[in-house]
């Protein structure tokens, strides 16, 4: 597994960043629980959808939304749904 930054989860920007690295690397619960964090962050508001985009490439969003169906997150499934349908139309 690659080795997290030292200040993770403290912005949803790095929260993001590291959960495609473990997602990338087959820590795909793992991944899920840091990407809710960041997005529970109190700045998860500052994210756009460029930066989604940007931070989690297209095969990352489809896994992350189709865990997030199965463990019923109706919300942050639509989300990654529709960030990956955004992603797909750049």
């Amino acid at each position: 597994m690659p080795p997290l930054d030292d200040t993770a989860a403290t912005t949803p920007e790095r929260s993001l960043r590291d959960a495609t690295a473990l997602f990338q690397a087959g820590a795909c619960d793992e991944a899920y629980a840091v990407l809710v964090r960041g997005l529970s962050l109190e700045t998860g508001d500052s994210l756009t959808t460029e930066l989604l985009v940007e931070l989690l490439p297209l095969p990352v969003l489809d896994g992350l939304a189709a865990l997030a169906e199965a463990r019923g997150d109706d919300d942050i499934a639509g989300l990654l749904e529709a960030v990956a349908g955004a992603s797909a139309g750049w």
